[in-house]
C-alpha cells in the first residue's frame, strides 16, 4: 500500500519502485510506515522482493513523494516531508546505492517556507530537472496565501520553479521559492465544432466531450442535464480553472430549455453558483452543509451570469485580504448584483483540498445552451 510511486533504474536495467507507504485499507488504514522501496518486473507488473523501509527525513511528518536520482556515480532520494502544508519542505539524502543506506544531506530541509514570510507557502513535493539550458532547477509544489494572517489559499496548489546550485561537495543547494506575478490575462472562447474545446477545459471525473455539443447549435455549447447537481459526484459541468487571484468570469446562456448556470466549485459540497431558468435567477453559495441562497425573478431566457473574484466591500486587513466572490447578472442590459460571498469558503484550507478553484457552466435540468466565455484577470 502506497501513494507517490517513483521509479528509477540502475546501469544493469533493475527497476526499483521507490514511494511513500500508507496503508490504505483495512483497520489500520490510514497508517504510514515512511519511505519504502522494492525491485520490480515492469513486465509482469510484480514487485521482486519485500518492500524496504528507506530513509524517510530529518523527522518532519508523513515523508512522501520519494525521487530517486543517480547523479554523477551517487544516488540522491529527495522527499517532500513536515506535511502538505504550512511545515511542508523538500530533504535529500545519498548513498553508494539505490537501496541505501543513505546519508542525510546538512542543510536539511533543503527548501522549506515554514515560519518564514514568503509569499509562497507549502513548498514542498520538489523534482530535480535539468532545465532547457542545461541548468539544475527544482520544480515543486505551494501555495499563495492570503489574509491577515496569510491562512486561506484560492488557488490550491500551484507549480513553482527554482534554481539548484551543486557545491564542491557534491550537495546541492535549493534557492527559496520567488514569487514572480503573471502578467494578466483575458481568454475569451467562441464554441466552434471545428475547432473543438482546448485542452484547458476539465471536467468533474469525466470528459468535457462527454457533456459538451458543440454541434447543435454553432457558436454555442449545449449541455444536456442528466438529473445530477453540482452536489453530486459526477455532474453536468465544463470548466476552467482560476488562474489568477483576482479574475472575472462571464458567459452568456439561453436557459429556454432548462435550468443552469456559472459555478466556481471546490468539490461536491464547496460550490457558489448563479443560476438562471424556470422564471428566477438564484446565486447560491454552498459550504458544507450550509446552503445559502438569494433569489429574483427572471423574465428573459437569454442572460449573461458573472462571478468576479475581486476585493470584499468591507475588507478590512493589514495584509493583501482573500478576494470575495461577487455573483452578478447582466439582463438585457441592466446588471443584477445579486451576492458578494466571503471567499475564503473557498479555499484549499476550509475545504481540506488543495486542488484549487474551477469556474464553469452546468446544466441542472433540461437543456441550457452557453456562449461568448470571458474570463479575466491579475495577480494584484
Amino acid at each position: 500500500d502506497g501513494i507517490d510511486p517513483d521509479i528509477a533504474w540502475d546501469a544493469a536495467g533493475t527497476a526499483y519502485l521507490t514511494y511513500s507507504g500508507l496503508i490504505l485499507g483495512g483497520p489500520d488504514a490510514g497508517t504510514h510506515t515512511g519511505i519504502q522501496q522494492a525491485r520490480v518486473d515492469l513486465g509482469t507488473h510484480r514487485a521482486l522482493e519485500e518492500p524496504r523501509s528507506l530513509w524517510s527525513g530529518v523527522g518532519g511528518m508523513f515523508p512522501e513523494a520519494p525521487h530517486l536520482y543517480e547523479i554523477d556515480g551517487r544516488w540522491y532520494l529527495l522527499i517532500a516531508e513536515g506535511g502538505t502544508e504550512r511545515g511542508h519542505g523538500v530533504s535529500l539524502a545519498r548513498a553508494d546505492a539505490p537501496e541505501g543506506p543513505f546519508e542525510a544531506a546538512p542543510g536539511n530541509p533543503l527548501v522549506s517556507a515554514r515560519s518564514t514570510t514568503r509569499p509562497v507557502q507549502n513548498t514542498g513535493h520538489g523534482d530535480l530537472v535539468i532545465g532547457p539550458e542545461g541548468e539544475w532547477v527544482c520544480v515543486l509544489l505551494g501555495v499563495r496565501p492570503r489574509g491577515m494572517t496569510r491562512a486561506f489559499s484560492a488557488l490550491g496548489r500551484e507549480t513553482f520553479v527554482t534554481r539548484v546550485d551543486w557545491q564542491p561537495d557534491g550537495w546541492p543547494t535549493i534557492e527559496p521559492v520567488p514569487l514572480n506575478p503573471r502578467p494578466g490575462t483575458r481568454v475569451e472562447v467562441g464554441f466552434s465544432p471545428e475547432a473543438g474545446l482546448d485542452g484547458e477545459w476539465i471536467s468533474v471525473r469525466s470528459l468535457p466531450t462527454d457533456h459538451a455539443d458543440l454541434r447543435a447549435r454553432p457558436g454555442w455549447m449545449r449541455l444536456d442535464a442528466d438529473g445530477s447537481t453540482l452536489g453530486d459526484p459526477r455532474p453536468v459541468f465544463v470548466g476552467r480553472r482560476q488562474v489568477h487571484l483576482g479574475q472575472r468570469t462571464s458567459v452568456t446562456l439561453d436557459v429556454s430549455g432548462g435550468i443552469g448556470g456559472l459555478a466556481v466549485r471546490y468539490d461536491e459540497r464547496f460550490h457558489v453558483e448563479v443560476e438562471a431558468g424556470a422564471g428566477e435567477i438564484v446565486a447560491r453559495a454552498v459550504v458544507g452543509d450550509l446552503v445559502q441562497e438569494w433569489r429574483t425573478p427572471l423574465t428573459a431566457t437569454t442572460l449573461t451570469l458573472h462571478i468576479d473574484c475581486a476585493p470584499a466591500s468591507s475588507a478590512v486587513s493589514f495584509a493583501p485580504a482573500i478576494h470575495a466572490l461577487h455573483l452578478a447578472a447582466t439582463v438585457a442590459g441592466e446588471c443584477i448584483p445579486l451576492a458578494e460571498v466571503d471567499g475564503r469558503f473557498l479555499s484549499s484550507e476550509v475545504t481540506e483540498s488543495f486542488t484549487g478553484r474551477v469556474i464553469g457552466v452546468y446544466a441542472r435540468e433540461g437543456m441550457i445552451d452557453a456562449t461568448a466565455w470571458v474570463a479575466e484577470g491579475d495577480d494584484a
